[in-house]
């Protein structure tokens, strides 16, 4: 049996997933999300946008539905009131089936808090 490189898998992967410019009024958050999003934490994509730039895409289903980013799609609203935001750029993720988008939903909060820091790199990060 003949072994699929890796550089073909990523590809094959890439080819479903497109970065698309769409108008943040079109986006729909999932009536389901689990992940809750506290003040504190949406002042802090806010500030981290205004610094540093919309650098993470919100990845959305075929139907506009938020997959991931709930957080970053309710500071972009508030940020957008000068209109700057009024069209950014998403991930479409139009490869997944519907519990595959459900599992990723769970998946991508749960994983991103499971993790520490190396304190000494951490450190050595913030000098």
């Amino acid at each position: 049996m003949e072994k699929k490189s890796p550089t073909i898998e990523k590809k094959v992967l890439t080819d479903n997933m497109k970065i698309e410019k769409v108008y943040l009024t079109s986006i729909t958050p999932y009536d389901k999300n689990a992940k809750k999003h506290p003040e504190s934490q949406i002042k802090a994509i806010m500030k981290s946008i205004d610094e540093l730039g919309y650098n993470d895409p919100i990845a959305l289903d075929e139907k506009n539905v938020i997959i991931e980013g709930h957080g970053r799609f309710e500071a972009l609203q508030r940020l957008n009131s000068d209109g700057r935001f009024n069209r950014i750029k998403i991930l479409r993720l139009s490869n997944l089936t519907s519990n595959q988008v459900k599992t990723y939903r769970l998946a991508h909060n749960k994983l991103n808090i499971d993790t520490g820091f190396d304190a000494e790199l951490l450190n050595e990060e913030l000098e």
